[in-house]
């Protein structure tokens, strides 16, 4: 990234909000993939869930998801 920022021409960086959520969503995306493919192709696994309510009275949730890899 800091090459092409260097490289490339001011008008089309291709760093804008839209474009770093594009990318941000697609890495998110390919990423989901690969996780639920590993839970899918193991022998067992467990999920851990947990919610909390922060000071500013904001729910929080957290997520795990453990899985026995035998590859």
């Amino acid at each position: 990234m800091k090459e092409h920022i260097k490289t490339c021409a001011m008008n089309v960086t291709y760093i804008s909000w839209k474009i770093q959520d594009y990318i941000l969503n697609t890495c998110d995306d390919f990423v989901l993939q690969q996780i639920v493919s590993r839970i899918n192709s193991a022998k067992c696994f467990s999920i851990l869930a947990d919610e909390t309510t922060d000071i500013s009275t904001t729910d929080m949730f957290s997520l795990c998801v453990r899985h026995v890899d035998e590859t």
